[in-house]
Parts: C-alpha cells; sequence; structure tokens
C-alpha cells in the first residue's frame, strides 16, 4: 500500500484532517465545478493547491456590490476555494508548463478542467513525466470523448443540457406561473453537483491508487452529472416512452402546498403515509369518500383532493405543519429562504454555519452537510489572495531560488 504523501513533504501535515490527510491535489481549473471539487477533497483532509493564471480565477470577480465588504471580495470564491493554497502560474509558457509538470511530481490528484491551456498538458505528458502518475480528474462539459467533447457551456446551457430546467417549474409552482418561461436553479447548482460528482470520483481513484498503487484518469461529464439528477425522468422515457413536462411533472396530488407565512411539502408515497394524513386532517368525512379510496383513484382524482388540501394546508404556518406532520408520522418539509437558513435553530444546534473574521469583517461559511466519527471538520483557512503562497510552493516545496522566482514574476509566468 503506497501511502499518500510520499512526493513531498507537506505543507500542512500537522493541521489538516480527516481520511485524504497526507493527500496532495493540484486544483488547476478555473470553473465553479472544478473550484468545489478542490473544496471538497480539502474539506476531508488534502492539502489542494489552487494553481491560477497571473489574472485571477474568474471567480474572484464576483464581488459583493453592498455592504462593508463591497467590491473587496468574491463570496463565490471565498466558499469554493476555503481551505487551500494558491499560486498563479502562465500555463501558456513553456516554462509554466515545467513547472506545473514538476510540481504534479509531488501529487496524488490533479483536477483539470477545459481551459484552452489545459488540452496540451497530457497530450504532451507534461503531468506524467516524473514518477508514479497522478490521478487525473478531468471535469468538462460534456466529457473527454463523444461528438460534442471540447464544447464549451456556460451555466444556463449546463442546466438546461441536463433536462431539469425544461420540466421547471412544475407542480404548484406551475399552475400559479403557466407561461412563465423554462426556469433554472439559481446559480451554479449543476456546477456543484458536477464538482460532487467529481470529488467522490477522485476521492475514490486516490484510495485504489493507495491500496495498489495504480493511477487512472477520472472522466466527468457536467452534463451528464446533471443528468443523473433526474435518472427517473429519463427512465420513463427510455422505458415507457413518457415524455415529462413542466405540466405530467408532478405528483398526482400533495407536493407543494400553500402554507399561512410561505409553503411546505407533503409526500404520500405509501400507503401508510396516506393513513398519516389522514390521521393529520383530523380524518374528515370527505376522505372516505370512494374516489379516494384506493392509490389509483387518487391519482386520478388528484385535482379535487389537491383542491381540498391546500384549503387545509393555509391555516397553518410552516412550522405547525411540519410538526403536524411529525406527530403522526407524515413527511412534510418547509421551503425557506437562504436568509431564513442561516437563522434555523436546527442548524444552529448542528454548528452547520462556521464563523471566520477577515479584516475585521466576519464571514459565515456552510460546513459538511454530514457529521463523521473520524474527524471534525475544520475551517483551516479561508480563501488565498491571488499569488498568496507563491513563494511558499516555489521556494519551499520545489526548492527554486529567490532569484528564479523573481525572474519568472517579472517575465509574466507567475
Amino acid at each position: 500500500m503506497a501511502p499518500f504523501g510520499e512526493k513531498g513533504a507537506l505543507l500542512e501535515a500537522a493541521s489538516a484532517n480527516g481520511p485524504l490527510r497526507g493527500c496532495r491535489v493540484l486544483d488547476v481549473t478555473n470553473r465553479i465545478s472544478g473550484s468545489y471539487t478542490g473544496r471538497l477533497l480539502a474539506d476531508i483532509g488534502a492539502e489542494v493547491i489552487k494553481v491560477e493564471p497571473t489574472s485571477g480565477d474568474p471567480a474572484r470577480k464576483a464581488v459583493v456590490a453592498t455592504g462593508p465588504a463591497a467590491g473587496r471580495y468574491s463570496p463565490l470564491f471565498m466558499y469554493c476555494n476555503l481551505n487551500k493554497f494558491g499560486i498563479t502560474l502562465n500555463l501558456s509558457t513553456a516554462t509554466g508548463r515545467g513547472v506545473l509538470s514538476q510540481l504534479s511530481a509531488t501529487a496524488d490528484c490533479v483536477i483539470l478542467d477545459d481551459h484552452p491551456d489545459h488540452g496540451g498538458l497530457v497530450e504532451d505528458d507534461q503531468l506524467t513525466q516524473t514518477g508514479r502518475a497522478p490521478v487525473l480528474t478531468w471535469i468538462t462539459p460534456f466529457g473527454k470523448t463523444g461528438p460534442y467533447a471540447g464544447f464549451s457551456m456556460e451555466e444556463l446551457n449546463l442546466y438546461h443540457a441536463g433536462a431539469d430546467g425544461y420540466v421547471m417549474p412544475a407542480g404548484l409552482a406551475w399552475e400559479l406561473a403557466r407561461n412563465r418561461e423554462p426556469l433554472r436553479a439559481g446559480h451554479y447548482l449543476a456546477s456543484y453537483q458536477a464538482g460532487l460528482t467529481a470529488a467522490v470520483g477522485a476521492a475514490a481513484a486516490l484510495f485504489r491508487s493507495m491500496r495498489e498503487g495504480l493511477s487512472q484518469t477520472v472522466d466527468v461529464s457536467e452534463q451528464e452529472a446533471q443528468l443523473s439528477l433526474n435518472r427517473s425522468t429519463i427512465s420513463k422515457l427510455l422505458q415507457d416512452g413518457v415524455v415529462e413536462s413542466r405540466e405530467t411533472r408532478a405528483f398526482s396530488f400533495g407536493g407543494v402546498v400553500p402554507c399561512s407565512d410561505g409553503f411546505a411539502e407533503i409526500l404520500t408515497l405509501q400507503d401508510r403515509e396516506w393513513q398519516a394524513l389522514t390521521q393529520a386532517l383530523g380524518n374528515p368525512d370527505w376522505i372516505h369518500a370512494p374516489e379516494f379510496s384506493d392509490p389509483l383513484q387518487r391519482g386520478y382524482h388528484g385535482d379535487a383532493l389537491n383542491v381540498l388540501l391546500r384549503e387545509w394546508s393555509a391555516q397553518f404556518t410552516r412550522e405547525e405543519l411540519v410538526r403536524l406532520g411529525q406527530q403522526c408520522g407524515l413527511p412534510i418539509a418547509a421551503y425557506y429562504s437562504p436568509a431564513e437558513v442561516l437563522e434555523l435553530e436546527h442548524e444552529r444546534k448542528r454548528a452547520f454555519f462556521k464563523e471566520f473574521v477577515e479584516d475585521g469583517l466576519t464571514f459565515v461559511y456552510p460546513s459538511l452537510p454530514w457529521r463523521s466519527e473520524i474527524f471534525e471538520w475544520g475551517l483551516r483557512r479561508r480563501a488565498p489572495e491571488l499569488g498568496e503562497h507563491n513563494e511558499v510552493i516555489y521556494q519551499r516545496l520545489l526548492d527554486h531560488s529567490p532569484e528564479e522566482v523573481a525572474l519568472w514574476r517579472r517575465s509574466s509566468v507567475i
């Protein structure tokens, strides 16, 4: 078994924690999906070095427009690059590519995306010339093979190419706005899904590499990662020839219902949940009507049932409805705005949000969505400033002289 970290001394051996402790990862990406992959690997203990062009990752430009941090900080970049070291490197130069090759020789994993400067790196064996090859994790819009390989795609295209946008809004949202344009989820959901997919694949490849000493390439298609969220929609098409639409993609009854202060969702997929709903409703006479007597009949008469359910749910607040569901064993969840989520007692009790103070400002970050008995997630460092660790990486890790690093800076290599 080849342990992580055998290629070079770690920069943070004493502080890192988690199952990937001792693993070094190079994040050579310029898209949210790749940055998020690196962030997730850092969260579980990997030492991640963010390699940016001299102009910086594009996410750095997404600065806040108001408040005390206006024009100074990019929450998007900060969130996706927590717990990383950061360097700049111009990969369009031969010197830059040579330095990356040297750096990759100390790494266990390299994350790459569809940036134009990345295509020749593998073709020229720039990353695999020295020692055991690192795990290469490619994250591109359509994957590295197939007729669309090499195509570019923006977030809006990505979300719709994953088949989700065409069937949203659905359910109550569609009923309230039937003429509305197809929608996508807010901001970068598709990119985060691709990043999560890539992180799982990279972690699996890393553990195989540790056990067997074998490297491999992980090829992640952002479109396919998004399609995986719509497996039931795809299955209906392939198996039954059913093409879902915004009108049909809804539960026959239940789903999103109005409350006095917003919306909640009710699921009654099984008979025991129907019995729980009957109890929550107070066992009214109408629920025993023939048209609601069995699942098939309830499906046929879903519209009529929804009218009655929504009249009933509108009498309660979201919290009241959730508590009632818990008492009766009925799956009910409330919909919250981002501001409301920050104030939820449940998340405060679980310490899901962590604070970090920088320049007198307090930033709040989501932590991991799960807890482990093996390790506790920690905010080891904020996202790096542009080129913040150039000297540490190039001089201490790669053993280049200060004069050589200064020359690189003058010649725009870093």
